[in-house]
């Protein structure tokens, strides 16, 4: 799953800006608290602010499908053990992947 920040700054620092917000990036005015969810085409001034939407229909507005399990699981991630696997990093089971974590943790 590819990571998209979000851009944050006052609410004239963004609208004098005026980006185009990557699909599902996050603009936050640091000032006002208001947010907006782009779509990888619209300006930042031609979006309007998200009020009492969950995230999850804020998901399925933006063309995901599926339950509320679905939504959640898509928005995790990897875990610190599944990065390492995938990264070739370790080959041993989660539970061995934590107990190293652990005894490393104990060495500071």
């Amino acid at each position: 799953m590819k990571e998209i920040k979000s851009l944050k700054g006052t609410n004239a620092a963004l609208t004098s800006l005026n980006p185009v917000l990557l699909d599902n990036q996050i603009g936050f005015e640091t000032d006002t608290k208001k947010w907006k969810i782009g779509n990888g085409v619209d300006h930042y001034n031609d979006i309007k602010y998200n009020y009492g939407e969950s995230a999850y229909d804020i998901w399925l507005r933006h063309g995901h499908t599926g339950t509320e399990e679905d939504f959640l699981e898509d928005i995790r991630g990897e875990s610190a053990y599944e990065q390492a696997v995938r990264g070739g990093y370790f080959s041993g089971t989660e539970e061995e992947f934590y107990h190293q974590i652990t005894n490393l943790w104990t060495l500071f």
